[in-house]
């Protein structure tokens, strides 16, 4: 499972600019740059999303959607698109932008939200009783993560281990936060966990069926001059075979 680091939250200033997030080249060599590019113009912010996806005997194709006008409210961005309600959490340190983003609230709680056009609402949050540091045990709420319809009472578990990372010389320490519930049978299932430090990021999964991570998307800051490079990418309107 590949984790995101987590960055400071920073200032609805630090996001402007020109954001490039790079897919890794699938087994044939396609993959997509995905740029996104926030401006101020006299008070009214936008946003614009870039995608331009690299195929092994086409010339690239590029879709475009905006510029939309963005509202910045703390970690919370939200514009509309077709007529539809978007909203996205984020955090950045001013280099790095990670887009949606699952968002530490406060010592005891977390909360997520990525709704768009292109995929259906999807808002998590998570809240332990008490600061988990400090009582590593207690009841916990989180709405909406319920395996095969348990609603049974919710709990967490924190806990340290560890974690030397890709550098096995490095000792640190990693962090986990276990939601768990209480089944029928009075066992513990575990539905989901958070994770950070100790050289793995930062990370979020489901377990039960499957484990998977949310689709947090790390931008990297870009200049003005890469990011018109990146633009005027040759792409062809047919999307034609290379010859």
């Amino acid at each position: 499972m590949a984790f995101t680091t987590l960055v400071v939250r920073a200032s609805d200033a630090d996001i402007q600019g020109n954001w490039l997030f790079k897919d890794s080249p699938n087994i044939i060599g396609e993959k997509t740059d995905h740029l996104v590019t926030v401006k101020d113009n006299k008070g009214t912010k936008t946003i614009t999303f870039t995608a331009i996806r690299y195929y092994a005997r086409k010339t690239p194709d590029k879709s475009v959607r905006g510029p939309l006008t963005v509202q910045v409210s703390g970690d919370l961005l939200t514009f509309q698109d077709g007529g539809v309600d978007c909203k996205y959490t984020f955090v950045t340190d001013g280099h790095t932008f990670i887009l949606p983003a699952l968002v530490k609230v406060n010592e005891k709680s977390w909360n997520y939200i990525a709704q768009d056009i292109n995929h259906p609402p999807d808002t998590s949050s998570f809240a332990c009783e008490t600061e988990f540091t400090k009582i590593p045990f207690g009841q916990a709420d989180f709405p909406g993560v319920r395996i095969n319809g348990n609603e049974g009472p919710q709990f967490y578990i924190y806990e340290t281990y560890e974690g030397g990372g890709w550098d096995s010389k490095t000792k640190a320490y990693a962090n986990c936060v276990r939601f768990l519930s209480r089944e029928p049978d009075n066992s513990m299932r575990e539905q989901c966990r958070i994770t950070w430090g100790g050289g793995i990021g930062f990370g979020f999964g489901f377990v039960g069926s499957g484990w998977f991570h949310i689709n947090q998307m790390r931008y990297e800051r870009i200049t003005d001059e890469d990011a018109k490079r990146l633009d005027a990418v040759s792409v062809a309107p047919d999307n034609a075979d290379i010859q």
